[in-house]
């Protein structure tokens, strides 16, 4: 790859169009190397994490949820939004108390990615949570999560069989796999 194709852009203009609970929507007007003009269309989002949550068996905690962007059920490692001043590490805490109804007191950053950095800002953090105990909160009130406890083994055979195709859930589930000599 030929370095001197790699341009900065130059903001000149910036619009936000939408405000939203979870997400910001922006227009740049951006200047390119050559002097001319382009428009960038950005989706600023919160922070969010996800965890793989790994029994002492090798089984995994998934979840199952509705998503309206993809209008079917699909499957999930858990995950959400930092709130406040939350911490990473208490925020994937909280989800894992929400969603599967228990609390691991040992989480490990497996990875950070950005989702999709050609239109979003999003940033979420995979952890590998271990040693989980019995502790259930109560799930946002939009909220309905099916738990599944499912083999790691087989969670992988998920992935590669395209029953799940969730990025997050992918990239956990691999970077687990790896971490358990899989």
């Amino acid at each position: 790859m030929s370095e001197n194709r790699i341009h900065h852009e130059e903001t000149i203009k910036s619009e936000t169009i939408y405000d939203g609970r979870i997400i910001k929507v922006r227009v740049d007007t951006v200047e390119l190397s050559n002097m001319s003009y382009s428009k960038r269309e950005i989706v600023e989002h919160q922070r969010a994490v996800s965890l793989v949550a790994i029994t002492e068996n090798q089984e995994i905690y998934l979840v199952k949820q509705y998503r309206k962007a993809v209008d079917k059920v699909i499957y999930e490692i858990p995950a959400g939004l930092v709130d406040g001043n939350e911490s990473l590490q208490e925020a994937a805490r909280r989800e894992a108390q929400e969603e599967i109804g228990m609390k691991p007191n040992k989480l490990e950053l497996l990875v950070e990615s950005y989702s999709s950095p050609g239109f979003t800002d999003e940033i979420f953090s995979v952890f590998l949570a271990t040693d989980l105990e019995e502790s259930k909160l109560d799930q946002d009130d939009d909220e309905y999560v099916e738990p599944v406890l499912v083999p790691l083994n087989d969670a992988l055979e998920m992935v590669e069989n395209f029953e799940i195709m969730d990025a997050k859930t992918i990239i956990g589930i691999l970077y687990a796999a790896r971490k358990y000599g899989l």
